[in-house]
């Protein structure tokens, strides 16, 4: 369920009230980087359930506080990639993680995270670009 008009939007039935904003400002000076190689998960036939990391090209995403509350996509890591927060992957992962942080009543150094995310991997290259971005 989508509330809220603009770049704001607030995502109520899986993130509860976290605010996700497609916004330039509001990131602070502490960052976080993670980074997560491609995969293959299908390495043939019945073989479904085994999967490898593969050495190359790996996605980033850069992790700030931000006076923002919510989640903030400070970029989407290439043109063809959402830039609606509700849409995109690390995104979407992030916003479970400070969901669950307020749940459980952790004490933040700010209200928000902005995200910064870096492409490696090739879209569509079936390397599980979409995966390492939201596990990064």
């Amino acid at each position: 369920m989508r509330t809220g008009s603009g770049s704001r939007s607030s995502v109520k039935r899986e993130f509860g009230d976290i605010m996700m904003t497609n916004a330039k400002d509001g990131a602070s000076d502490v960052r976080y980087l993670a980074t997560t190689p491609g995969g293959i998960g299908n390495l043939g036939p019945g073989l479904d359930v085994l999967g490898c990391a593969i050495a190359g090209p790996r996605d980033e995403v850069i992790a700030e506080w931000s006076a923002t509350p919510g989640i903030m996509l400070l970029d989407s890591g290439h043109p063809d990639l959402p830039r609606a927060p509700m849409k995109h992957t690390a995104a979407i992962a992030a916003a479970a993680v400070l969901h669950e942080a307020l749940r459980k009543g952790l004490a933040l150094r700010e209200p928000g995270i902005a995200l910064t995310v870096r492409k490696g991997l090739p879209l569509s290259g079936g390397q599980g670009g979409s995966a390492a971005s939201a596990v990064a």
